[in-house]
């Protein structure tokens, strides 16, 4: 951190900085694609995401381990999916707080 700055004001740039640039994107997307509305081109950009609505084959391995899952585990195995890399990144950052390369290098 520089010096005199507050570790909670650099979270709160950089989230704000974060929110700030998603919604410059989302305003450009509905300027340029006007047939879509604000709330599909949210959906389009972030929603297909999460929920993994379409399970057709592709380079990753989500769509076969979720094609095997039953349909009642389904919100419980995207839950624990999307939690995984923050339960893995969480340790690491603690752990390796003063050797920030290393920390990218692992993380990557």
């Amino acid at each position: 951190l520089r010096s005199g700055g507050s570790a909670m004001i650099v979270i709160a740039r950089t989230i704000f900085l974060f929110v700030l640039s998603s919604s410059l994107l989302l305003i450009a997307a509905q300027t340029f694609v006007p047939q879509y509305k604000f709330n599909e081109l949210v959906y389009f950009s972030f929603g297909r995401m999460l929920s993994l609505p379409d399970l057709k084959p592709n380079v990753g391995i989500w769509w076969y381990f979720f094609m095997e899952t039953f349909e009642r585990f389904r919100d419980f195995f995207l839950v624990l999916f999307h939690l995984h890399p923050f339960v893995i990144m969480v340790p690491l950052c603690f752990q390796l707080q003063t050797r920030p390369l290393l920390l990218a290098q692992v993380l990557l």
